[in-house]
């Protein structure tokens, strides 16, 4: 199995800031928007979803991938000498 590298827990913390400060600009343009009135709130909803939400999706969907494979191991065949029909 492949070691992880030494920098990869240094970028855990700033990747955590980063994906809070999109997460707080993203609450800050509901909010303003709210102001607006409805029709705004949908409109900046599905910009939100798409802008906000597909890139932290796109980033989170690795790393449980990486988790589950992690967690789930895979148990190899033994060669009995056979051949597999």
């Amino acid at each position: 199995m492949r070691r992880s590298h030494p920098l990869y827990l240094a970028l855990i913390a700033p990747g955590i800031l980063a994906v809070a400060g999109v997460v707080w600009l993203a609450i800050t343009a509901l909010k303003s928007a709210i102001e607006a009135g409805n029709r705004d709130v949908l409109l900046m909803g599905w910009v939100v979803a798409f802008v906000v939400g597909l890139p932290l999706l796109i980033a989170i969907l690795p790393m449980v991938g990486a988790l589950q494979a992690r967690v789930t191991r895979r148990s190899t065949i033994p060669n009995t000498g056979r051949k597999i029909p």
